[in-house]
């Protein structure tokens, strides 16, 4: 069996795949990212932003799913390690 060549590798990785996009959910993301960048911008604090949009972002990457209260339990443990 051949070994693949990084080139076939890497187009692996980097395929689009529209269907694995969970639109409502990036959408949401985005409109809970602009509240951070408008508030900041307006009390002149824009260093704070990338700060401010890692938190939800990690935080929005580990959810897993399933009711809500295990999503908040799990998401509440994953914040306090990050803080």
């Amino acid at each position: 069996m051949d070994k693949p060549t990084a080139r076939v590798w890497l187009s692996r990785i980097l395929r689009f795949d529209p269907t694995g996009l969970n639109w409502p959910r990036a959408v949401l993301f985005l409109d809970i990212a602009l509240v951070p960048l408008v508030v900041f911008w307006a009390i002149g604090h824009e260093h704070y932003l990338l700060s401010a949009l890692f938190g939800p972002f990690f935080a929005w990457l580990d959810d897993p799913g399933g009711s809500l209260a295990n999503r908040a339990s799990h998401i509440a443990v994953f914040t306090l390690i990050g803080a």
